[in-house]
């Protein structure tokens, strides 16, 4: 008799499952409200395809269609939670890597931290000969740029996997090869080999009010953040002469809601767990005007770490002279429109941006070291040396 109940049971519950988003379907028909939930992060939107023979005899309509349905039909967000915070809760499986104490990892940083593949093993001569001819580039275009009264500085963010690697899985941490040489120790005995100016954003945790890096996201704290971005801006001041409006760090405040990125990969798992971080930190600043103050006329190119710098400037000043290349991706002047690059460095004139700007300001993580700056320092070394040359 248990056993009857119990199959009866089954069999109603996976028919409500089944039938559910034909039920919530008809419901926004009828009253023109739609009852999901909303997912964060970035997917592919998809158009509902026209019917034609052509396309249902060569196969697209089918997919096409399959690809709207899938995107559209409800609850799919409702379904898509319970399955990830069933996964992560049971599996501790997700996109990403999961740590201790609930610590999200992305791969590319493990991958660097550890070394897992070959284009992060720096013990590899084909690896080493990348970066070398990437710092080689580098040093000729610092050179090139101050006799034309130029700039150049370069910074490494740091790497959540660097700075947590104690709460690394030990399911991965094994798979470290032995004798492997990370990248940013590679590339830090490089730079000591020039006189390039440039920062590693690691050697400077000390004293700051919260944890480096939160459980729930991939970017630095906001109070990190704003540290380096002040420290990389004073820098650059000294390095052109310079005496820029820039501004100080007060006193710090709390929220139980995140500040800006405290919360990014953990938002983009998509759960129904309690965000594993109950308190966020931001330091309060007070603009510094100088009597006589000079314009920034800055190049700045880097990842999403560098987006803090370039948000941070422009929160403060969004007059200043910025031009911003996020990789290869999107380019943005003070309009703060972004303009799409499609990974093609001829979509944008670097030499008049260069020619425009006191200081190139290259920002590189940790976890990203082999893209060596997606073709950027390649670019300006053809547009400032090449040229030279022929």
């Amino acid at each position: 008799m248990k056993k009857k109940i119990f199959l009866n049971g089954a069999i109603v519950l996976f028919m409500a499952i089944l039938l559910l988003p034909a039920v919530f379907g008809v419901f926004t028909r009828l009253t023109g409200k739609r009852i999901d939930e909303e997912l964060k992060g970035y997917y592919t939107v998809y158009t509902r395809p026209g019917f034609s023979v052509s396309s249902f005899m060569n196969s697209d309509f089918q997919t096409d269609f399959s690809n709207w349905f899938n995107s559209k039909f409800e609850p799919r967000g409702f379904y898509i939670k319970n399955y990830n915070t069933i996964c992560f809760n049971l599996f501790k499986d997700s996109i990403d890597i999961i740590g201790k104490d609930n610590y999200i990892y992305e791969y590319d940083y493990v991958s660097s931290e550890l070394c897992l593949d070959d284009y992060n093993n720096y013990s590899i001569e084909a690896t080493r000969d990348k970066l070398d001819s990437y710092v080689f580039k580098m040093q000729a275009v610092n050179d090139k740029l101050k006799e034309q009264d130029k700039h150049l500085f370069f910074y490494v963010s740091a790497s959540k996997a660097d700075e947590y690697r104690d709460h690394l899985p030990l399911s991965v941490t094994a798979l470290e090869p032995e004798g492997c040489v990370r990248g940013v120790d590679y590339l830090r005995e490089k730079l000591e080999e020039t006189d390039i100016e440039y920062l590693f954003a690691k050697d400077y945790t000390d004293d700051l009010p919260c944890d480096s890096f939160y459980a729930t996201g991939i970017h630095w704290s906001r109070p990190y953040e704003q540290k380096i971005d002040l420290m990389v801006l004073e820098k650059v001041e000294e390095l052109t002469g310079k005496n820029y409006r820039t501004w100080e760090l007060g006193e710090i405040k709390t929220s139980p809601t995140p500040y800006f990125r405290d919360t990014d990969v953990y938002d983009m798992l998509n759960l129904r767990n309690k965000s594993f971080t109950e308190t966020f930190y931001q330091y309060d600043t007070t603009n510094v005007i100088p009597d006589d103050y000079d314009p920034m006329n800055l190049l700045i190119q880097g990842g999403s770490f560098a987006i803090g710098l370039r948000k941070d400037i422009w929160d403060h000043y969004p007059d200043e002279n910025l031009n911003y290349i996020n990789y290869c991706e999107y380019y943005m002047d003070n309009t703060q429109v972004a303009d799409p690059l499609y990974n093609d460095w001829n979509n944008v004139d670097l030499k008049a941006l260069v020619e425009g700007s006191d200081c190139v300001v290259i920002e590189m993580n940790e976890g990203v070291i082999f893209h060596l700056s997606d073709g950027f320092v390649d670019r300006l070394y053809e547009i400032l040396c090449e040229e030279d040359v022929q």
